[in-house]
């Protein structure tokens, strides 16, 4: 833990009551700080059947916020009447999976999300009427979805110029899958937004439920989801808390909007306020990333790190030999008396082709059925000792193949009772999940060994396949293709987005966000989604700059970022040596 008690200006937002937007800078402690505002909210909560309700953008966020409560709490754990998890999870529990039949006229089913694109249903049913067209301007079904005025609309994708102008696959697909209840996330979305709009009772019973609300990471959020609390704020609820930092949103693949934010933060109607303190780096680390901000004064660091003299370093290297920059690294983390693990030390990319060279999760419809997209994640999973997420996998897959092979993202328990003992089903699932093929097995030989294992299992357990338990993937691409390879890589490499090199860690930039290490490096690269030509001239407000300010404002204590020889130093306006030592290697 960063600090033991609260600093001045975090312990006035405990008594903050109304509409409060807070924009907090990295290492000023914000998970500490909703932990507290919730722990002191709940100590004179009084209300029985109403509670509190904390959101954030991932479950990594929610899980820590969990952690943090337990920590300083001493054992502390939320429970009814109050709720802390993720967007989409209050979303989809408290309002589209309850009411959202009423939008989707789907009235006596229980609406669901399709979960990780797995619905054998849709599947089917995509498989009928998507037409040449559609898969020529690549478009994916899933994608599609009607926003809150019943404008149908794609993910990243202007469907104005479709030149279908009647009997369009799209529109079919979405009255199919409304009429079965089935909806995407988007489509979960927007029909919240309608309900909280059109149906008065619906948000009355909600705000009752939940007249306190608190959004972390807000930053991240989308204009469809603060649409959501604008609704709730309107029709009742007493006291919401915005919580980010807008220098920070690093998801607008994942439809983020820091512009939102931005606008709640300057309206007069919100109570806008401002932690500056930064209790992770050191000062010269909060004076060289300052320049990536939208802050107009440098962060203090207020840290047990605050006062170290390390000064930021630019690496200048070559190309062809990057190791070079990892062991210069990893030996002045040495020389400060850093220990090198992956809890301490980490080397950092923009997307996965930085780490292995190449990105295999680019490949378009590799897993060629559920099935296998179902066993390759248990794979992946189990692998990495995920055992929980392995073995539930495991089981939606033996589901397909023994009880329903028309399922949707429901495991019914009712139908798996009716053909299986409890003790006997707990058994095949527990003996599929520790059959699968290891995660270091090559795809090829993989797809080999889950065959094998799928066509042994019915003999071993004196059972019928009802589903088809065929193993497909594609299997080749173009010749030309840098992943031409593909069969021949690992199946973690399908899945890993951080490996441990020899105790530091090799990750993206993504899956450290929220994170603090001693000393971190950020490599920069010629090409790809993040180089020094967009660190240095991309504008403050831009993705490119926000994910390398929020890369660089992970480290304590070291900060370095390496950058090709073949950039000169003149172009690299945004690293002044007045907070930069230049090396080259």
């Amino acid at each position: 833990m960063m600090f033991t008690t609260l600093s001045e200006k975090q312990q006035a937002l405990l008594n903050q009551e109304g509409q409060v937007i807070l924009q907090a800078c990295p290492g000023s402690g914000k998970t500490f700080v909703v932990a507290h505002k919730l722990l002191f909210d709940i100590n004179k909560w009084r209300k029985k059947n109403s509670g509190i309700c904390v959101l954030s953008f991932t479950n990594v966020a929610s899980n820590e916020l969990i952690k943090t409560i337990f920590d300083i709490s001493g054992g502390y754990r939320i429970g009814y009447p109050h709720f802390i998890g993720t967007i989409d999870s209050f979303i989809a529990q408290y309002l589209f999976m309850p009411f959202g039949a009423k939008v989707m006229d789907c009235e006596g089913i229980r609406p669901s999300i399709i979960q990780d694109g797995h619905c054998i249903n849709v599947q089917k049913h995509i498989d009928r009427i998507w037409r040449r067209e559609c898969y020529n301007l690549s478009c994916k079904p899933l994608d599609f979805y009607y926003d809150s005025e019943d404008n149908l609309k794609c993910i990243d994708k202007d469907i104005s110029s479709c030149p279908l102008r009647s009997g369009k696959p799209c529109v079919a697909l979405k009255k199919y899958c409304f009429s079965k209840g089935y909806a995407t996330y988007s489509d979960a979305t927007n029909i919240t937004i309608k309900l909280l709009r059109d149906y008065p009772t619906i948000s009355s019973l909600i705000c009752k439920r939940f007249p306190n609300i608190i959004v972390d990471e807000a930053q991240d959020t989308s204009a469809e989801q603060m649409r959501i609390f604008e609704l709730l704020s309107q029709n009742g609820v007493h006291n919401l808390m915005l919580i980010g930092d807008p220098d920070q949103a690093i998801y607008e693949w994942r439809d983020a909007d820091p512009s939102v934010f931005i606008d709640k933060f300057n309206c007069t109607e919100w109570n806008a306020q401002l932690l500056n303190e930064n209790y992770r780096s050191s000062q010269l680390i909060c004076n060289a990333t300052h320049v990536f901000s939208s802050l107009i004064e440098t962060s203090v660091a207020k840290g047990v790190t605050a006062l170290c003299s390390f000064k930021p370093q630019v690496i200048k290297y070559n190309d062809a030999n990057k190791e070079s920059v990892v062991e210069y690294f990893l030996e002045k983390c040495t020389e400060h008396n850093i220990e090198v693990s992956s809890n301490n030390v980490a080397v950092l990319v923009r997307g996965k082709a930085g780490l292995l060279g190449k990105d295999y999760s680019t490949i378009d419809d590799l897993w060629q059925n559920d099935l296998t997209k179902i066993l390759a994640d248990a794979t992946f999973e189990k692998g990495n000792k995920r055992i929980q997420r392995a073995l539930q996998l495991s089981e939606r897959a033996l589901y397909y193949l023994l009880v329903d092979d028309t399922h949707d993202n429901n495991i019914i328990k009712e139908k798996i009772g009716k053909l299986f003992l409890n003790d006997k089903w707990d058994e095949m699932a527990l003996y599929l999940c520790k059959s699968l093929p290891s995660s270091s097995e090559k795809l090829r030989d993989w797809k080999v060994s889950a065959t094998s294992l799928l066509t042994s299992f019915p003999q071993k357990f004196n059972c019928v396949y009802i589903g088809n338990p065929e193993i497909r993937t594609k299997q080749r691409v173009k010749k030309t293709s840098p992943l031409s390879d593909f069969m021949n890589q690992p199946m973690r490499d399908f899945f890993e987005k951080s490996y441990d090199h020899n105790g530091y860690l090799n990750t993206t930039i993504h899956q450290v966000k929220g994170r603090t290490f001693e000393a971190i490096l950020l490599i920069v690269a010629t090409r790809g989604k993040l180089t020094s030509n967009m660190i240095n001239k991309k504008l403050i407000d831009s993705e490119a700059i926000r994910t390398a300010y929020v890369a660089m404002t992970r480290a304590r204590s070291i900060l370095m970022i390496a950058i090709p020889k073949s950039i000169h130093n003149k172009t690299l306006v945004r690293f002044p040596e007045s907070c930069w030592d230049f090396v080259e290697l």
